[in-house]
């Protein structure tokens, strides 16, 4: 799995460490209005790419996640937690 710079969302959390923290931050990063000037680096979320072409080119929780909203008609972003 490609990982990326972990991140917290900017407005309206404190540590980034609570659930509700995590929460809002996770919302944004599906949020296609907000962009990466909203986000603090380090963060406590850690947003991961998906290989292109799902589970078919690799096996693994985070092309399942994404494969799965494909699927059911939704945009192509999961969240799993290992």
């Amino acid at each position: 799995t490609a990982f990326t710079v972990s991140v917290d969302f900017k407005h309206g959390t404190t540590t980034g460490i609570s659930a509700d923290d995590r929460t809002l931050t996770v919302r944004n990063l599906a949020n296609g209005n907000v962009g990466a000037s909203d986000f603090v680096r380090p963060g406590h979320i850690f947003p991961l790419i998906a290989r292109e072409g799902g589970v078919l080119m690799r096996s693994g929780h985070t092309e399942a996640a994404v494969d799965l909203c494909k699927l059911a008609g939704l945009p192509p972003i999961g969240v799993i937690s290992e």
